[in-house]
C-alpha cells in the first residue's frame, strides 16, 4: 500500500505542515490493516446525517465516538476519496498525536490548552484519493466535543492563530460564507522540481463541537476550495446547537 503515497516529504516547511505528512503516512498504513477493537468498541457502519447515506468504517471505534462521527461531513463531499477511516480521539493527548508533528514543542502546550476547555471526545476521518490523479490526495475531517461553546470557538481561533504563527509556508486566508465565527486558510507549498501543492484548512464550532477539515493536493488546483466550504457548511447545518 505504501505506492499509494503520493505526498513529498520536501513539502515539511512548516511544523503543521510536517504534520501532516505523517497523518498521510498514518492514514495509508491504516488503509493496509485493521486495529484491534477493544471490548466497548465495535466495527460499524457510519452514515451522513445529512444524507443519510452510509459507509463501513474499516477502523474499530466506540459506539459514542461512531455516533459522533454522524456530524462530519459526508464522505462523497470532496472529489474521488475511499471510503473513511475512523480513529477515535480518546484524548486530548490522543488528538495532539494524530495533528502534531512528533517532537512539537507546543504539544504539552496543545493538550493543557484542550483539557483546560474541557476535552471530551473527538473523532477523526482520513480519506485517500482513489480516482485520477486530480484532485485532492488527502482530507481529512474531525469533530471534537468540549465543555461548553465558548471553549469550542475559543480553539477555532487558537488553531488557526497557531498555524500561521509557526509555519513557514505563506498562508491565504479564506472567507467561509454562512458559519458564523469560521476561519479558514490556504498554504501553498512546494515540492521537487519545481512542482507544488496546496493545503486548505477550515475550523469551525456549533455548539459546544469544534469542526476542522483539511484537504491536501499535491498540485495547484488540486483543492477545490468550493467544495470544502459547501462541505463545512452542510457539518454545520447539521450539527446540535448545544
Amino acid at each position: 500500500c505504501t505506492e499509494r503515497l503520493q505526498m513529498r516529504t520536501s513539502w515539511s516547511r512548516g511544523r503543521w505542515v510536517a504534520g501532516l505528512i505523517v497523518a498521510v503516512s498514518l492514514v495509508v498504513s491504516a488503509g493496509c490493516g485493521g486495529s484491534d477493537s477493544d471490548s466497548d468498541s465495535a466495527s460499524t457502519t457510519t452514515g451522513d446525517a445529512t444524507t443519510g447515506e452510509t459507509s463501513t468504517a474499516r477502523t474499530d471505534v466506540s459506539n459514542r465516538a461512531t455516533e459522533l462521527a454522524l456530524l462530519l461531513p459526508a464522505e462523497d463531499a470532496i472529489g474521488e476519496l475511499g471510503e473513511g477511516n475512523l480513529t477515535e480521539l480518546g484524548t486530548a493527548d490522543a488528538l495532539v498525536d494524530e495533528l502534531y508533528a512528533e517532537g512539537d514543542p507546543v504539544r504539552d502546550t496543545a493538550v493543557e490548552r484542550l483539557e483546560r476547555g474541557g476535552y471530551d471526545l473527538g473523532v477523526l476521518r482520513d480519506q485517500i484519493r482513489v480516482g485520477s490523479a486530480d484532485g485532492p490526495q488527502l482530507v481529512r475531517s474531525y469533530v471534537v466535543g468540549f465543555a461548553t461553546p465558548e471553549a469550542a470557538q475559543a480553539e477555532v481561533s487558537e488553531s488557526i492563530t497557531e498555524v500561521k504563527r509557526s509555519s513557514s509556508v505563506p498562508s491565504t486566508d479564506v472567507p467561509v460564507p454562512g458559519i458564523p465565527g469560521a476561519e479558514a486558510i490556504s498554504l501553498e507549498v512546494s515540492g521537487g522540481a519545481g512542482s507544488s501543492g496546496e493545503v486548505f484548512f477550515a475550523t469551525f464550532s456549533a455548539g459546544r463541537f469544534l469542526f476542522g477539515l483539511q484537504v491536501f493536493g499535491e498540485t495547484n488546483g488540486a483543492v477545490d476550495q468550493a467544495d470544502a466550504l459547501v462541505a463545512a457548511q452542510e457539518a454545520y447545518e447539521g450539527a446540535p446547537s448545544s
